[in-house]
């Protein structure tokens, strides 16, 4: 979702049988599909805010060199 103008700009489902039945790394898998989408399209990312996920932190760290992390405590 676009925080100025409220409106999402992308969105990616997930089955589990894509992950090898592992509900655990759906959440990395369409977050990644939704990324490469966007950085392939260039968009200029400069917040991402998702909850407490490790692997979420370290997939962003290797692949856009993120060092600022806003997660959700909900």
């Amino acid at each position: 979702m676009d925080n100025e103008t409220k409106k999402v700009i992308i969105l990616k489902t997930v089955d589990k049988r894509e992950t090898d039945r592992k509900s655990v790394a759906m959440e990395k898998v369409a977050l990644k599909a939704c990324l490469e989408d966007l950085l392939q399209n260039q968009v200029n990312i400069t917040e991402l805010v998702t909850d407490g996920h490790l692997g979420i932190a370290a997939m962003m760290n290797y692949c856009i060199g993120a060092k600022h992390w806003a997660f959700s405590t909900e």
